[in-house]
């Protein structure tokens, strides 16, 4: 399984002000998402909804800054950070491939992956890039096929989530 997950890049610096960007953009999503995801509903996560909005926002900028620093803008189309109405949508499409940007925190070592957007139809992908936080502005990045997934162990969150164990990396 492990074989199967490529490391595109280690230890990419990122701008520091990111962080700033991200907190900004994640409370805007927080407060355009909160009829989709509020108490009683599956997706409800609490207290926890701005840092995991604002996480998620982070992995797109700096998957965003990592593309538009070394490839040609031609070869791909990113979905919009925010919008009024939640979509679930890939957030990438490269050379007409689908792909989900998945963040990690600096603390978390295991790839995650929420079992119903990894089933959900209208959200199917080719794989998924996962942005690896790291201390002092740096990020792993790493790609993971789509049929690889759904052999990871189901561990339970705020909903099921597939999980496996992320290679560390110095």
């Amino acid at each position: 399984m492990m074989n199967s997950i490529k490391i595109l890049k280690k230890n990419v610096p990122y701008p520091k002000m990111l962080k700033e960007l991200a907190k900004e953009i994640g409370a805007m999503r927080t407060l355009f998402s909160q009829h989709r995801y509020k108490k009683g509903t599956q997706g409800w996560r609490g207290d926890d909804e701005s840092r995991i909005q604002q996480l998620g926002i982070m992995g797109e900028l700096i998957a965003r800054d990592y593309c538009y620093n070394n490839f040609d803008s031609n070869e791909f189309k990113f979905e919009p950070l925010i919008e009024k109405d939640v979509i679930a949508l890939p957030d990438l499409t490269w050379n007409d491939k689908k792909i989900d940007i998945k963040a990690v925190d600096e603390k978390t070592f295991e790839f995650r992956m929420n079992c119903n957007s990894y089933n959900n139809s209208n959200k199917k992908v080719k794989g998924y890039w996962f942005v690896k936080l790291r201390p002092n502005c740096t990020a792993n990045h790493f790609i993971v096929p789509y049929n690889v997934i759904s052999d990871w162990e189901v561990k339970e969150g705020y909903t099921p989530y597939f999980a496996a164990p992320m290679p560390i990396i110095k």
